[in-house]
């Protein structure tokens, strides 16, 4: 049984020194980046020097001055890595940059909290844990536990010298009723 995702997002986070100001939809649309129709639609949370916020169609974008992070929540994922490419590539290839992260963001509803303790059991055993294990999922409604979480690193990643792969598996914050225990 295949279980479809409720949310399915990518994100591109840049670290540098960024001039949050400037990241205006209507920058994007002056260059060519989404159409003025887009840009006419956003959704502007903030637009200041220290922080602009904002989503239109196609992504959301959060910029500080350290930070600049671009969501996209719709396929094609990839588009978010094209439109990162034009800003940094072609017209803002002077920003010093010093990290780069790439990260999917997938929620599943499992259904029920019977499927979640099966999951969480095949992900993290109870048995090795003794009488304590035994009584991590015990308890009804709010008293009722299980894994928190999950994560796993890979360090030897053979495509660059430096960064890793992480895999964290938790509760959803986003899905109703994610809070509970896996």
């Amino acid at each position: 049984m295949r279980i479809e995702p409720e949310i399915d997002a990518a994100a591109i986070v840049l670290l540098g020194s960024f001039n949050p100001k400037i990241f205006q939809p209507f920058w994007f649309a002056r260059h060519g980046l989404v159409s003025d129709d887009e840009a006419d639609s956003a959704n502007i949370s903030v637009i200041h020097s220290d922080i602009t916020a904002f989503e239109i169609e196609s992504f959301t974008l959060r910029v500080e001055r350290e930070r600049f992070a671009l969501e996209r929540k719709i396929a094609p994922l990839i588009v978010i890595s094209d439109l990162a490419g034009r800003v940094f590539g072609d017209l803002l290839p002077h920003t010093p940059l010093r990290a780069l992260g790439i990260n999917r963001h997938v929620h599943f509803d499992v259904g029920d909290a019977e499927k979640r303790d099966r999951i969480g059991e095949m992900l993290a055993p109870r048995l090795p844990w003794g009488k304590w294990g035994e009584q991590v999922s015990s308890g009804e409604g709010a008293k009722h536990g299980g894994l928190l979480s999950l994560a796993l690193i890979q360090r030897n990643v053979s495509d660059r010298p430096d960064g890793w792969i992480q895999a964290k598996i938790e509760p959803s914050v986003r899905l109703q009723g994610g809070r509970a225990g896996i």
